[in-house]
């Protein structure tokens, strides 16, 4: 059977942040506007794909929900895209090797769409390709302009030793180099994205530095973050040995450096050292009990003792002493807050102003630092402060 005689392509997406996203695809992206109409503006590709953006209202559909497309955009040479993007934007991430075969860099859109734009895995021109060789050196015998990401062998120490770890207590320093070289060594940047909620779980990955937020997304584009991973601990391990999809996105929020395994170097690397089996399972159990807290917290706590405990758990996790207290490393948003703890930002936003004026916390530019944690541990637990 012949496949229908398709002369072009047209993609419609149902807009919250419409006006906001007509700016993204005309001024950011550059794409010319073709046709334009109340609440409707329809964008050209190229010949045979079209875009168009219809802001929510204007849809006659209630099932179509904003966040829920993925455009995946096919380009002669991803490294000239890159550029012409970068000058616009310039916190993109990196161009990167795809497991399915392309190099592919990905951006969102104010809906928080993905974007996807790739070019198959064919030679790059020299600057892609010493941003993907960063964390190995380059073969000698290949030009580098054709090189590729390489499994990286890491036989030599990281630089500035491992983070202490669960995974690694019981190992003894061959064995950790053992399973650090089965894996592959990636250096991230900020903003960049190491798997997608809902993408086939093909890689776990341990943190040897720097921090991802892992978020999900509910059926109607609201974003929800799950919990922070930092270094020393590994995330995705259940899904990729249960052959499932992601059930979160992870961003780096720290410029970062891991390690990933796919499953069957994972599975074979269990088989040879049963102790990684029980440490895996044990860092799983942790995350299943934090998991269990935070429910009971949104099950039974008033708003501002969840926002307590989480800023807590947030400090354990992330903070170090200085002269004020202890400052949360995180670039910590009162939004994210929000969405950390299932509030408004308006309720964030409230009670942060109310505990700065009682000297428990300060916060500034994305960063909060818990002044009194005493004052708050007891919030947390009490619903209320202190007797003077």
């Amino acid at each position: 059977m012949e496949p229908p005689d398709v002369t072009s392509l047209h993609t419609v997406l149902f807009c919250r942040k419409w006006h906001e996203s007509v700016v993204f695809y005309r001024d950011v992206l550059g794409l010319p506007v073709l046709e334009e109409r109340e609440g409707f503006v329809e964008f050209q590709v190229n010949a045979l794909s079209r875009i168009g953006l219809l802001r929510k209202d204007r849809s006659s559909r209630p099932a179509d929900r904003p966040g829920q497309a993925l455009l995946s955009l096919r380009v002669p040479d991803v490294q000239d895209a890159h550029k012409q993007l970068a000058n616009r934007l310039p916190d993109l991430p990196a161009v990167r090797e795809h497991p399915w075969g392309a190099w592919v860099f990905e951006l969102t859109d104010p809906e928080g769409r993905r974007l996807e734009f790739w070019s198959p895995r064919e030679p790059l021109t020299q600057d892609t390709s010493q941003e993907a060789n960063r964390c190995g050196k380059p073969r000698d015998d290949v030009p580098e302009s054709r090189q590729r990401p390489p499994a990286v062998n890491l036989e030599t120490p990281f630089e500035g030793g491992l983070p202490a770890s669960n995974l690694i207590r019981e190992l003894s320093r061959e064995q950790v180099l053992e399973i650090l070289d089965a894996g592959h060594r990636k250096q991230c940047r900020v903003r960049e994205v190491l798997f997608h909620q809902g993408d086939p779980a093909t890689r776990s990955f341990y943190m040897v530095s720097g921090r991802l937020k892992l978020t999900k997304l509910n059926e109607f584009g609201d974003q929800v973050i799950v919990r922070y991973v930092g270094p020393g601990e590994l995330t995705a391990a259940v899904a990729v040995l249960s052959q499932k999809e992601y059930p979160v996105t992870a961003e780096v929020v720290s410029e970062a450096e891991v390690v990933s395994w796919e499953r069957r170097t994972l599975i074979a690397l269990m088989h040879k050292l049963p102790v990684l089996s029980m440490t895996v399972l044990e860092m799983v159990l942790k995350h299943l009990d934090d998991l269990q807290n935070r429910f009971f917290e949104l099950s039974t706590e008033q708003v501002e003792q969840r926002l307590a405990h989480a800023l807590l758990r947030i400090m354990r996790h992330a903070g170090h002493k200085t002269k004020d207290g202890i400052r949360i490393d995180l670039p910590l948003t009162r939004q994210e807050l929000a969405e950390y703890t299932g509030t408004t930002l308006f309720t964030v936003s409230r009670t942060l102003k109310g505990w700065e004026r009682r000297g428990w916390i300060l916060s500034g530019r994305g960063r909060i630092t818990i002044s009194d944690p005493h004052a708050l541990v007891h919030f947390s637990e009490q619903g209320h402060a202190r007797n003077p």
